[in-house]
């Protein structure tokens, strides 16, 4: 049997206005992702994602907050400017996904237990020297004006360098920076997060 490439699967699959729809109703952390059985789109959200699997994201609850705005709440726009984009980019987006290194996916799912959700579609790009990077945003399910960059870089196959800026709003909190290997334990900036957040300024507002 011939390998039918994933970009003829989803060919005529669409992301529809009812998908948009649900995707609002899911609030911060909701996700659409690529169906892999029905060659088609799906809601989820990121707290019932196991993210050490190959879920594909294609669109987040952040994107449409910002597609809104620029498409002036026009949902049937969103819809049709995203069918058109997902169709030329799910091949790119699955095999970005397949590339991504166990370390990344392993600190994903270990954040998403703790409440930061996943509510971007991820960045990927690779440098001129190979290396790999991957940019995730993430929003705090304790209070979601809290987000999270989390960004990654792979020079080396045995470990991975994250970068991780935490925001209040439109403030920027602190940064921290950490070598994880396959042999780190929860990384360092896991456990101060939580302490983070809650010692920012007007939290209690």
């Amino acid at each position: 049997m011939a390998f039918t490439p994933p970009y003829d699967r989803f060919s005529d699959a669409e992301i529809t206005v009812d998908l948009l729809d649900d995707l609002a109703a899911r609030g911060p952390g909701g996700l659409i992702r690529v169906a892999y059985r029905e060659a088609d789109y799906a809601v989820t959200h990121s707290r019932h994602e196991d993210w050490r699997r190959p879920t594909v994201v294609v669109y987040g609850h952040g994107d449409l907050v910002s597609d809104l705005v620029h498409y002036r709440g026009d949902l049937e726009e969103i819809a049709a400017a995203l069918t058109d984009h997902a169709r030329d980019e799910t091949t790119r987006w699955i095999g970005q996904n397949l590339h991504t290194c166990r370390l990344h996916k392993k600190l994903r799912q270990h954040l998403n237990t703790l409440g930061w959700y996943m509510d971007r579609r991820p960045r990927y790009k690779t440098g001129e020297d190979e290396t790999r990077y991957v940019t995730d945003l993430l929003t705090w399910r304790n209070d979601r004006r809290f987000t999270l960059a989390l960004r990654s870089a792979r020079r080396r196959p045995e470990d991975l360098d994250v970068t991780v800026d935490l925001h209040y709003q439109d403030r920027h909190l602190t940064t921290w920076t950490e070598t994880l290997t396959y042999d780190t334990p929860d990384p360092r900036f896991t456990r101060l997060l939580k302490d983070q957040a809650r010692s920012a300024p007007d939290t209690r507002a």
